[in-house]
């Protein structure tokens, strides 16, 4: 083949510059995103971009179906501009292989995106289509190299024939780029909730049950999550429902978890002394010994991966320090703050409450701290704290704060994964811990969380809550004022977005769906 059977139209050129821009972009950013739930794809996280990756694989993705569809249109249309190429058979034999291809990444990719049709099947097909795409682009562009060498470089992106085509190219690109932009791409990622109104008279009880008849007329809709760890396939179906009153707004949210998990990094007594039972906690990745969690995040923007807030990579932001498990952080980048309400089985069931966490811009990094967390951190607090039962964290060995004054008071904790414990002990019923009072045998367990008070007061403890689990699902009722007139807190009204996760006991690894539900006053 010689050079000159590449001698295509401006059309051809200003397709293939899309196609080449579309795929590449979204198959670096896809496969940074695939790290999220596919530990594998962390071996390869040096060779991956970091940061806003949603933002750029949506909006690539969009570019490679409207390109998709312009050739569909002209092939159909039987247009001149492009010709037909005499190609060897196992040429043709991967060109009919990448319309295949791009079919089913387009196909699965609108129904991961919109959340609607989502599978774990589908999400693995999605990945194995990504995987063949890449084959193909080094095939492709090798079976070429080698045929015209390296000056078919030149050959594409600077064509010597058909004078408009560097032009019709690059204008291609900018009218793609500007038609996405102003498509406003992200506003159409939500799904409305309704917000009911709250009959007159009627209160609800914060109990974890729907029994006030409120909850019978609120409209119920469900949202996929996935890429959680410990759940079936890593997704859990979450349902979810609104209801305001004077000045408070109220959630009914159940989520299936097949397991109610409270032991929350137990402490064991061994030969070198007491140990955190982890299988991640030391890199903030614990998956094993967990309570089981949930989180909202609250925010006045709609845009995917939690308003912009999810960068990922080992180190988003460049300026900071990387992350221990390589999935990213969240922070944000306008100045704006998105507000996080974090219900934890253990830690904030007893006191009835979330804990109240926001994310903002990163922070400087603390000297001496072991943890940075980026843009998320807790709302100020009065009084009122969990702390965790060890002076000093090492993954070897701890030395506890406190024992129990009685050996029979932990009796029950010896079967670990009993699910009528509440794991969190009051830190008055322990005495101080002394190596003389250590006469416990190998083998002990002892819980972690200890309660210093009974609850936050304060901006932390703005969003009451109390979750229990039946038959396989958690039931969790929520309320907040829709203003705190808090400076860390979002104020809810008409058009505020929402996400939920779950955690099914790890400490990170949770689930996440890309829709945001925008809140629908009626």
């Amino acid at each position: 083949m010689a050079l000159r059977a590449l001698n295509k139209s401006g059309w051809w050129f200003g397709l293939h510059t899309l196609v080449i821009l579309s795929i590449g972009v979204s198959l670096f950013t896809g496969l940074r995103i695939a790290t999220q739930h596919r530990n594998v794809m962390l071996a390869f996280t040096h060779l991956l971009p970091q940061g806003n990756m949603h933002a750029w694989h949506f909006a690539s993705a969009l570019l490679l179906f409207a390109v998709a569809g312009c050739y569909l249109i002209i092939k159909c249309m039987r247009f001149t501009a492009l010709p037909e190429v005499k190609r060897s058979r196992y040429h043709q034999s991967l060109i009919y292989l990448v319309y295949i291809v791009i079919s089913v990444l387009i196909l699965s990719g609108i129904s991961l995106y919109t959340d609607l049709g989502y599978s774990s099947n589908i999400r693995d097909l999605h990945f194995i289509a990504a995987l063949l795409m890449l084959f193909f682009v080094f095939a492709h562009g090798f079976y070429y190299t080698a045929q015209l060498g390296f000056s078919l470089l030149l050959k594409i992106f600077l064509p010597a024939h058909g004078r408009y085509s560097l032009l019709i190219s690059f204008s291609s690109v900018l009218l793609a780029l500007t038609a996405i932009y102003q498509f406003d791409l992200f506003d159409l990622k939500h799904r409305d909730l309704i917000v009911t109104p709250l009959p007159t008279g009627e209160f609800i009880d914060i109990d974890g049950h729907a029994s006030e008849s409120a909850w019978q007329q609120a409209e119920r809709i469900k949202v996929m999550t996935s890429g959680g760890a410990n759940f079936v396939h890593g997704a859990t179906e979450v349902s979810v429902q609104a209801v305001r009153g004077t000045g408070s707004i109220y959630f009914y949210i159940i989520w299936d978890d097949a397991s109610q998990s409270l032991a929350h990094l137990p402490l064991e007594k061994t030969e070198q002394g007491w140990k955190v039972l982890q299988n991640g906690f030391h890199h903030f990745d614990e998956r094993t010994y967990y309570e089981d969690k949930f989180a909202i995040m609250v925010s006045d923007h709609c845009e995917p991966a939690g308003a912009g807030t999810a960068h990922l990579g080992h180190q988003p932001h460049s300026d900071r320090p990387a992350n221990w498990h390589g999935r990213g952080y969240h922070y944000t980048t306008n100045n704006q703050a998105v507000d996080l309400w974090h219900w934890k089985a253990v830690r904030t069931n007893r006191m009835r409450l979330m804990d109240d966490n926001f994310i903002g811009e990163a922070y400087e990094a603390l000297p001496g701290s072991r943890r940075y967390t980026a843009g998320y951190r807790t709302d100020i607090k009065e009084s009122g704290s969990y702390v965790m039962n060890w002076k000093w964290y090492k993954p070897t060995f701890i030395v506890p704060k406190r024992l129990p004054k009685n050996a029979a008071d932990i009796q029950a904790y010896q079967d670990i994964f009993s699910p009528q414990l509440q794991w969190a002990i009051p830190w008055f019923e322990y005495q101080p811990y002394k190596e003389a009072l250590d006469n416990y045998p190998l083998g002990t367990i002892l819980p972690s969380v200890m309660y210093s008070t009974n609850r936050f007061e304060g901006d932390r403890a703005n969003v009451n809550a109390v979750g229990r689990w039946e038959n396989g699902k958690w039931h969790l009722e929520i309320s907040r004022n829709l203003n705190t007139h808090s400076d860390q807190d979002v104020e809810i009204k008409d058009g505020t977005c929402i996400w939920v996760s779950a955690f099914d006991h790890s400490q990170t690894a949770h689930t996440r769906h890309n829709y945001a539900l925008k809140l629908n006053f009626r």
